[in-house]
């Protein structure tokens, strides 16, 4: 999780931002989605939805797992598994 910005030689590094999660909120399986509003990066994963904003992470946990993501009109919208 994170995004790719240019090194001084203008050469494109990863840049993580997994050292900015939560102590707790670390593991995961991987991303399935990534959505950009307005300053906002939204990261959902099956077990959360990671809200990037202002240098700062704040996490949605869903009862029993997102199924998939999906942005409308600069809202974003998770699908729940239903069993």
């Amino acid at each position: 999780m994170g995004y790719l910005a240019a090194d001084a030689q203008g050469k494109l590094q990863f840049v993580s931002l997994k050292e900015h999660l939560p102590e707790g909120n670390q593991e995961f399986q991987g991303i399935l989605n990534i959505s950009i509003i307005a300053k906002s990066i939204y990261f959902q994963s099956r077990e959360k939805l990671f809200k990037w904003s202002g240098g700062k992470f704040k996490i949605l946990e869903p009862e029993k797992g997102f199924d998939f993501s999906k942005t409308i009109r600069e809202q974003v919208y998770v699908v729940e598994f239903s069993t």
